[in-house]
């Protein structure tokens, strides 16, 4: 009987720990894309220029970002832009995260001045998000061109400026344009873009990135559940 109460328990506690796994991972949490390194400018300096477009065309409405596989199961907690300059937004923008359908996850909207700095990328906290292992996603921000918001735009392969967490894979240019206004849509296209003047290699456009932390493993959640058990046993044995 002890040992089915000891049991019930257990799991008793292992579904508390997991209903509280988002609160008690995301204290620490970890960059999707990293920064090695800062050039001297912006490779446009902030200005998306029609001869690095697929297809050509100037364009003023961008959403910008990329596609990404998921290794393992994360929890995501904030959204983040790119902020060269390390000094604050002046411009709006909003980001976005999506499902690969188009399915919008969640979004925040930074006004200027907004945010948290933290290497290089301004924060804003959204209700944590699970991300599934297996599956792909798109994450995008809003740009005009000529933002004032510098931002590097492309990082040709072999990644030098900056590295993505080995969680999460890079897959490839999202974007979409838009003439009617700076509006969060779905990035839709899926390109390669290349840098003019560089080889030919596919080039990952960065300014939306996002913090997350890896779901534990449920064996261990499972011994943190009968470790607590054990204390629990040991502290009523000592008490008798």
């Amino acid at each position: 009987m002890k040992t089915k109460k000891a049991v019930i328990l257990a799991l008793c506690i292992c579904a508390i720990l997991v209903s509280l796994v988002p609160q008690i991972t995301l204290a620490i949490t970890n960059p999707a894309v990293t920064i090695l390194s800062t050039p001297s400018s912006p490779k446009f300096g902030g200005t998306v220029m029609p001869y690095d477009i697929p297809g050509g065309g100037q364009h003023t409405y961008w959403v910008l970002g990329y596609q990404f596989l998921v290794n393992q199961d994360i929890f995501v907690s904030q959204l983040g832009i790119y902020d060269w300059h390390s000094d604050g937004l002046f411009n709006s923008h909003q980001i976005g995260l999506w499902k690969d359908d188009g399915t919008l996850l969640d979004s925040v909207s930074f006004s200027p001045g907004s945010g948290t700095l933290y290497d290089y990328f301004q924060y804003l906290s959204i209700n944590t998000i699970t991300l599934f292992s297996g599956q792909k996603y798109r994450i995008g921000a809003t740009y005009v061109d000529n933002d004032i918001d510098d931002r590097i735009d492309f990082d040709t392969s072999p990644f030098t400026l900056h590295i993505y967490d080995p969680t999460i894979s890079w897959l490839i240019t999202a974007d979409q344009d838009n003439q009617t206004g700076s509006v969060l849509e779905f990035p839709t296209k899926l390109e390669y873009w290349y840098v003019a003047g560089e080889p030919q290699t596919p080039a990952s456009l960065l300014g939306p990135n996002f913090q997350f932390e890896p779901v534990p493993e449920p064996t261990t959640m499972l011994l943190l559940g009968s470790g607590l058990v054990g204390l629990w046993g040991c502290r009523r044995k000592f008490r008798k």
